[in-house]
């Protein structure tokens, strides 16, 4: 993808925007709509389980 950004976090409600894009474009990214700010972190950061391991 351009720049190597091939994931987006978008708001669900710009999710027909996205679906206007060229399909060329959104076969080399994955988009992932969220309903509210919160819901970034669970997508963004590996989930960590303390106590385990090293």
């Amino acid at each position: 993808a351009s720049a190597g950004v091939d994931e987006l976090i978008l708001p669900a409600r710009n999710q027909q925007d996205y679906e206007q894009v060229p399909a060329l474009i959104r076969e080399k990214m994955k988009a992932h709509f969220v309903e509210h700010y919160t819901e970034i972190p669970a997508l963004v950061f590996e989930e960590v389980v303390f106590g385990e391991g090293a």
